[in-house]
């Protein structure tokens, strides 16, 4: 038990010491991902996935740029340390070879993203765990000590199948990351929301329609906002608490 207790103390500290050195931090990348993952699907539905990310029918566009506007405008003011975004951030010099120079294999003309503004989908999770461009973003910001990466996920979640037929919805979620120049993650926040309507699938058949994916998309991320809404605030005054320790 005291050893247990110990370790639990050690660790509290850690992440407290991690986070009490955050004066300035830079957001650096923001995107959605146009991969909706396949669930419980398997890979039954890779190839009406991977359609559904080349159909210009299924846009992101304005969801990216709703989540940029809510993390700039009503979160990241939250925050108890000052906090670089936009063109401040992107428009820096060398920040277009972020992935290049990491030795990241991806092009920003791939349609597995929605991008905002002139970011690259640099993340510590999801995609691309891509610890070398975070590393080697804080060469490019003056007084940063930590920088932060924001994303949306999508994933068909299934809720009743018999017989290869069923229904399914759409579950969104969010991630917020803050990494230290050692590319380690010092704090996050996450959330998800459902969907409210279902698509009816059949393996092997009719899976689903651009555009019906695109309302429950819609749905989904709506509901996903509310659930930011409702908790951001909190989690983020818990690690304000933490940076006065």
């Amino acid at each position: 038990m005291n050893k247990l207790f110990s370790l639990l103390m050690f660790l509290t500290f850690f992440v407290s010491e991690g986070i009490s050195q955050v004066q300035k931090s830079a957001l650096i990348s923001v995107y959605s991902n146009r991969e909706i993952s396949k669930g419980d699907f398997g890979n039954g539905i890779s190839a009406a996935v991977e359609a559904l990310a080349d159909d210009s029918v299924f846009d992101l566009t304005q969801i990216t740029e709703t989540f940029y506007n809510k993390l700039k405008n009503e979160f990241i003011p939250k925050f108890d340390f000052s906090v670089i975004y936009g063109e401040e951030v992107w428009g820096v010099e060398g920040y277009s070879n972020l992935l290049e120079d990491s030795g990241t294999i991806f092009k920003m003309g791939d349609n597995s993203i929605n991008k905002v503004e002139e970011y690259l989908p640099i993340m510590g999770a999801g995609l691309i765990k891509n610890k070398k461009a975070i590393e080697l973003s804080f060469d490019l910001y003056e007084d940063v000590d930590a920088v932060m990466t924001a994303f949306l996920t999508f994933e068909l979640d299934k809720k009743a199948e018999l017989l290869g037929f069923g229904t399914a919805k759409v579950k969104a979620r969010c991630y917020v990351r803050i990494f230290n120049s050692e590319g380690k993650k010092i704090f996050k926040l996450s959330e998800s929301g459902d969907s409210d309507d279902k698509f009816k699938f059949a393996m092997g058949g009719s899976l689903f329609e651009t555009s019906e994916i695109q309302n429950l998309v819609e749905q989904a991320t709506k509901n996903l906002f509310k659930e930011m809404d409702s908790s951001f605030g909190k989690k983020i005054a818990k690690m304000n608490k933490k940076l006065k320790k």
